[in-house]
């Protein structure tokens, strides 16, 4: 293999035993591929051998084991996440009275009141943080929520910072402005709090996700429509530049002032195409400098508006559509809820079929039930149950139940069910039990045809004992010959699956199935 780098030291005993250690990092195809792409295999696969890339990789690798206990129910509770929302609601309003208390009260300085309320928030901030750190320990920073608990924690760092710089009595009065302009910073850093609300709030994660995801289309939007303005932008300062030369430097002090520079010309581009400015006034400044200009400033006004801003708006929606999908966690709960309402609508229908009160419902009282009420009816559509035959159907439901009587939870329960199309968990199903049907099927047909085979010798020795002639002795030899041929035929296409399935059955089957062929019945 390649030399390591100069300087590096050979490896350890301990550097060996460290190999041993789990690699997930570069054991997956997509890494490998872009450390392909890069040149980088002959490095990678020295630093693979080394102790620290091992301790990186075994770091990365590590999953948070399930926590349990009083801790964390409580952390986790509905009613702790309520008690953090209303404290972050009260912290947002009382900044808003602290903000403007500082406009009015500009000159003098340090608040002992306001450090006071400040210092509770952060106070509660500060348990609410050692809580979740004593709970996940390490984990904290690894688990699938380490994004907002790293901001969380930051986030305390800096208001506990500042909550310190603001306590010394010479901060206030310090004249230095670079110091002032950092505790300024970390006085606004604590507006970022406000994020913390959107973790409470389903609908505000949506934007955020759709926000965040966006980040790269505008990048490259945001180039894109730098490129165009510098190119137009590059062609009507030209227009000037012409313009200036066929009139012996004279031109319009306004189109000066818009068009006399690139920037000037990206800047008024861009007013025009965003609504900064009428793009009329751009246009009666740019006819000053002949009609070429004036419609190429046309075309381009068309081309920005109709074209590159419908697509541009095109591309942020299709990536806001993508990022606004709920978690799976929101989509479970969400079906768990819709699931609850039916059955429940479902089983106040079932109340009311339920003349006698009994908790059952009999197929004369659904039947008669199903075609005077319209609302069963269009209930039981609604869920996907479309219902031709009152009788059949509840048939197939007391068939599921093993009863002439069906009571209340278990109809709701087969209704729910039975809903819907067969999905493909059903369809696999279903070729199971087929499977299992068939090899029961064709073991029985063996078993079958083994003991004719026992009672056709039987009878053959039994002719022979008394002297009659054994024709059907060589007719059950044929018969026999062809029966073997055929199922070695059918055997010799069966898989592996349906031999296990088979053995399967050998040792679940009944005794009278399972019984041995030798033995006369």
């Amino acid at each position: 293999g390649d030399e390591p780098p100069e300087g590096a030291q050979p490896l350890s005993q301990k550097a060996s035993a460290a190999q041993k250690l789990p690699s997930k990092v570069f054991d997956s195809s997509n890494k490998r591929q872009w450390i392909s792409d890069l040149g980088l295999e002959n490095k990678v696969q020295w630093m693979e051998q080394t102790q620290w890339f091992k301790y990186i990789d075994l770091w990365m690798s590590l999953e948070e084991p399930p926590r349990e206990g009083a801790l964390y129910r409580f952390v986790y509770s509905r009613n702790f996440s309520a008690a953090c929302a209303v404290v972050i609601f009260l912290n947002l309003i009382f900044e808003v009275y602290a903000v403007d208390r500082e406009v009015d009260h500009w000159s003098e300085g340090f608040s002992e009141e306001i450090w006071w309320v400040d210092g509770a928030f952060l106070l509660y901030y500060f348990v609410e943080l050692g809580l979740k750190l004593v709970l996940h320990r390490v984990y904290f920073f690894l688990n699938h929520d380490w994004r907002w608990n790293m901001f969380d924690f930051v986030l305390v760092i800096f208001t506990m910072y500042s909550q310190i710089v603001a306590l010394n009595p010479d901060a206030s009065d310090s004249t230095d402005l670079s110091f002032m302009r950092s505790l300024r910073v970390l006085k606004t850093a604590k507006v970022l709090r406000a994020v913390r609300m959107i973790r409470f709030i389903a609908e505000l994660r949506l934007i955020l996700n759709s926000v965040v995801g966006s980040m790269l289309s505008l990048f490259w939007s945001f180039v894109g429509l730098m490129f165009i303005f510098y190119i137009f932008g590059l062609v009507f300062v030209q227009g000037v530049v012409s313009h200036l030369r066929e009139n012996n430097g004279v031109v319009e002090e306004a189109t000066r002032e818009k068009f006399g520079s690139v920037g000037r010309a990206m800047l008024s581009l861009y007013m025009a195409s965003s609504g900064g400015d009428d793009w009329g006034n751009f246009y009666t400044d740019i006819s000053t400098l002949g009609v070429k200009n004036s419609v190429l400033f046309i075309a381009f006004m068309l081309f920005i508006q109709i074209a590159v801003m419908n697509i541009v708006t095109g591309i942020f929606v299709e990536n806001a559509m993508k990022y606004a999908v709920p978690d799976r966690e929101a989509i479970a709960l969400q079906q768990h809820k819709k699931d609850l309402s039916e059955a429940e609508a479902l089983r106040q229908l079932c109340m009311d079929i339920d003349r006698d009160n009994s908790g059952r419902i009999t197929l004369h009282t659904f039947c008669e039930t199903y075609e005077s009420n319209p609302r069963l009816r269009d209930h039981l559509a609604v869920l996907g149950l479309d219902i031709y035959d009152a009788q059949r159907f509840f048939e197939i439901l007391s068939a599921f139940h093993n009863d002439e009587h069906v009571d209340i939870d278990s109809f709701v329960s087969y209704c729910l069910r039975l809903r819907g199309f067969a999905t493909s968990i059903d369809l696999q199903n279903l070729m199971l039990q087929s499977s299992i049907i068939y090899t029961s099927q064709n073991r029985f047909n063996d078993y079958c045809k083994e003991r004719l085979d026992l009672l056709t010798d039987a009878l053959m020795t039994r002719r022979n004992s008394i002297g009659l002639p054994a024709r059907g002795r060589v007719y059950s030899a044929a018969s026999r010959a062809a029966s073997d041929s055929e199922a070695s035929k059918m055997s010799s296409g069966t898989s592996r699956k349906r031999e296990l399935i088979k053995m399967a059955l050998v040792r679940s089957s009944p005794a009278w199935m399972c019984a041995p062929c030798g033995r006369d019945s």
